[in-house]
């Protein structure tokens, strides 16, 4: 971004303290600009045509809207906009709302001001690269074009991978990115003990058959959970899971990929055939990892492995869970030790994650569990914006 190229901000928010306040923390950087400020629906959505503005700050509550229902309003005119929300103490309701209607993520007030202007300049970023190289905005697309292959991976079992893989899809899913999550362990897969619904067909009954479905069959054979999220569970024995090939899922992956937006895989912690498959085809590559030095020792192992297979460290996602545990690693000695940045950090709260675990409530979906949920609605973002960026460099033009 050129040192001129200001980012242009549109403020929507009937409280004129906040709107200020927000100006306020944003006047001091020299390649940020608050273009407009407006107080209600009506107003923001006229602003937003008029300023064509890179960010949009805006409350979830207006005196003649929601703000959830205006972004969706300002999307349709503008695909690429970048909304922001900010909200005091979201609860998963909120999260929820803000993932459905577009929103390209969430400010908690009161809004601290290193993180208002980083997620600023991220959300500008994204907005760029989605319409560089062609001088005007694009027609209206899904946020990402069909089938990316999300790979969730922990080499340490207990670091909350399918914890992690399991309310990432769900937050991904919605009517413009329809997803499905497979549980891809071969034996003890437990992504369907976490979630409610019906479990369909499992991993064994349709990857050795892969080369004989169509993907419409494949789609109906998939089990439903909550919000809509298509499910297709691990093997029910250990023998069944000998049935899962490399070449049957890697066809059955293709097949997923013609019907869905997303495909979340959830790994296992060993490395086999099937496995490779899967990180091949995958467009980015979630880690997770604790803070401790077995994880750290794993994960190095692990992305010296992706070296070797000639897959790129671009694809790879570190995710750094219970990351304030006590006594434990701190964030920068765990980037420090691996060379590798960590790109998000989930809290540790033991209680909550166990409830989620045993009750099969999804933690983003639980009221009690609004800063678990936040961070993995940012997880979210971070994956919708690499996914955003993969696409924006793949049609934009050679100079």
């Amino acid at each position: 971004m050129a040192p001129t190229d200001k980012v242009r901000v549109l403020i929507v928010d009937d409280n004129e303290a906040k709107a200020q306040n927000l100006s306020r923390l944003l006047q001091f950087e020299p390649d940020i600009a608050v273009a407009g400020v407006a107080e209600d629906g009506a107003g923001g959505l006229r602003l937003a045509a008029e300023l064509a503005p890179d960010v949009i700050l805006m409350d979830t509550r207006l005196p003649d809207t929601d703000g959830f229902a205006l972004t969706e309003r300002i999307l349709k005119q503008d695909p690429c906009a970048q909304i922001l929300f900010s909200a005091l103490d979201p609860d998963s309701a909120l999260i929820e709302k803000a993932t459905d209607s577009g929103a390209a993520g969430f400010l908690v007030r009161p809004v601290e001001g290193e993180k208002l202007v980083e997620k600023v300049r991220r959300a500008a970023e994204r907005r760029r690269a989605l319409t560089r190289g062609t001088g005007k905005l694009p027609e209206p697309l899904a946020p990402v074009s069909a089938g990316e292959i999300v790979a969730v991976y922990s080499g340490r079992g207990g670091t909350g991978c399918t914890t992690i893989a399991t309310n990432l899809a769900l937050v991904l899913q919605t009517e413009a990115t329809p997803t499905a999550l497979v549980d891809a362990h071969r034996q003890y897969g437990d992504v369907a003990a976490l979630v409610k619904g019906s479990s369909g067909y499992t991993l064994d009954d349709l990857a050795p058959k892969a080369h004989e479905l169509d993907r419409e069959s494949v789609r109906e054979m998939l089990g439903t959970c909550e919000r809509g999220l298509r499910l297709l569970p691990a093997p029910q024995s250990l023998e069944a899971g000998e049935l899962v090939t490399a070449d049957g899922l890697r066809t059955l992956l293709q097949l997923l990929q013609s019907e869905f937006g997303y495909v979340v895989c959830d790994l296992p912690s060993y490395i086999d055939d099937p496995e490779i498959a899967v990180l091949e085809a995958a467009s980015l590559i979630v880690v997770v990892l604790g803070p401790d030095i077995p994880s750290v020792k794993n994960t190095r192992l692990f992305l010296t492995t992706l070296e070797r297979l000639g897959l790129p460290a671009e694809r790879v996602l570190l995710v750094l869970n219970q990351a304030d545990r006590r006594g434990e690693l701190r964030v920068e000695q765990v980037a420090r030790a691996l060379r590798f940045p960590i790109s998000a950090e989930i809290p540790f709260d033991r209680d909550l994650v166990l409830r989620s675990i045993n009750r099969g409530e999804p933690l983003v979906l639980d009221k009690k569990a609004q800063l678990l949920a936040k961070s993995i609605l940012d997880l979210a973002g971070l994956v919708r914006e690499r996914l955003l960026l993969k696409q924006g460099d793949a049609v934009t033009p050679a100079d």
